[in-house]
């Protein structure tokens, strides 16, 4: 058994209580697996990076195709985290 913190009030709870006796916070989902809420918020953090990456590339090198393709590799990750983030809060 192991103590991590409540993400939404950061007392330290068991790994294995499904909720924290302090806030109520949810911390495991229906299977018993730890829920890490930022997880979302990093992919949809990297596709906003790639995005920016491909906008600093049209900037640097004037290649439409580079730009379009890492656009949409960005776009379409920052959509998946956001959504995964949803779903996981």
């Amino acid at each position: 058994m192991a103590l991590i913190k409540c993400p939404e009030c950061g007392k330290e709870v068991s790994d294995k209580a499904p909720n924290c006796p302090n806030c109520g916070y949810r911390i495991t989902d229906n299977i018993g697996h730890v829920k890490n809420p930022y997880h979302g918020k990093k992919i949809m953090m990297l596709g906003l990076g790639i995005v920016i990456l491909g906008s600093i590339s049209l900037f640097l090198t004037n290649s439409y195709s580079t730009w379009i393709l890492l656009t949409i590799i960005g776009i379409i990750l920052a959509v998946i985290g956001k959504a995964m983030y949803w779903f996981h809060n």
